[in-house]
């Protein structure tokens, strides 16, 4: 599925939000932002993704120059959105402790 599909999802709020976090860091008004900064602003958009999640995505978001442009950017969003904040197995876990 295309960023743009993705971000379709999306309320036109989040959107509006995502772009001024995206443009805060983007300092130097090239589009883009770094990989090393994607954590951060995933981070400052309310999400809390580890290390790893933030390797994967932004290995798939990188444009080969360590960068991110913004389509991209909404694609990393969008899994973000959709994560469910809760696995079965912490479930599972949980439950364990009733028993």
């Amino acid at each position: 599925m295309s960023p743009n599909m993705k971000a379709a999802s999306a309320t036109d709020d989040m959107l509006e939000n995502y772009r001024n976090a995206f443009n805060l860091f983007d300092m130097d008004r090239d589009g883009m932002i770094s990989i090393e900064e994607l954590g951060t602003v995933v981070r400052y958009l309310g999400h809390n993704p580890t290390e790893m999640e933030i390797s994967q995505q932004a290995e798939k978001a990188d444009n080969g120059e360590g960068k991110v442009d913004y389509q991209h950017f909404l694609s990393v969003m969008d899994q973000m959105r959709l994560k469910p904040d809760t696995t079965v197995a912490e479930i599972k876990e949980a439950f364990k402790l009733f028993d």
